[in-house]
């Protein structure tokens, strides 16, 4: 290995939605994966689970850590970074953004293929008596430990994976769209701003 990279597994779900650990939300997951949780269980069965990325970033002096992952079409890299400050995976997408800095990747352009705010994805991450400002949207707000947040709204897109067993799938994974972030210039590792989350 070289130095700085580290090898490691990253299950689809993990990579997807950052180390989920909600039962509730790895249900939906599933069940927004192919329609049906018997059915999604069965391809990942089948393909195999596990995918391996390079991690970049160091602790001294970025104090962060990241991969590479392919998303849209046709697919372009961002920057995801390894943390367990949230069980959502967002990136800064390309429209005006308040309190955010420069990405070293392209900024996301939306495929407006929102996620609706019926959607058991959207279910998942608000607690039961949540009421929709819109219908039509899942708007999601991200607040960390250190002061940081996230506001925005889920989409669905086309996540290029790579499995170890040599099988490549291209499925329409939930993430957020950051158009808001505050104080991410003080936080290690520049979630949302510099690197998607």
């Amino acid at each position: 290995m070289r130095k700085g990279q580290v090898n490691v597994f990253f299950l689809l779900l993990f990579l997807s939605l950052s180390s989920a650990s909600d039962q509730k939300w790895r249900k939906a997951m599933m069940s927004a994966y192919n329609g049906s949780s018997s059915s999604s269980s069965m391809m990942m069965n089948r393909v195999g689970s596990s995918i391996l990325f390079p991690i970049h970033g160091n602790v001294y002096p970025t104090g962060y850590y990241n991969v590479t992952i392919n998303i849209g079409q046709p697919p372009k890299p961002y920057f995801l970074d390894l943390d367990t400050g949230s069980d959502l995976t967002w990136l800064q997408c390309n429209a005006p953004c308040v309190h955010c800095i420069e990405a070293p990747h392209p900024l996301y352009q939306p495929s407006n293929d929102l996620v609706a705010c019926r959607h058991p994805l959207c279910a998942a991450l608000h607690p039961p008596d949540y009421k929709c400002e819109s219908p039509d949207q899942c708007d999601y707000e991200v607040e960390y430990a250190d002061g940081g947040s996230s506001l925005g709204v889920l989409v669905r897109d086309v996540f290029s994976l790579n499995y170890t067993n040599g099988v490549r799938l291209s499925p329409r994974l939930a993430l957020g769209l950051s158009s808001i972030g505050i104080d991410i210039i003080a936080n290690a590792g520049g979630r949302g701003s510099e690197y998607a989350e």
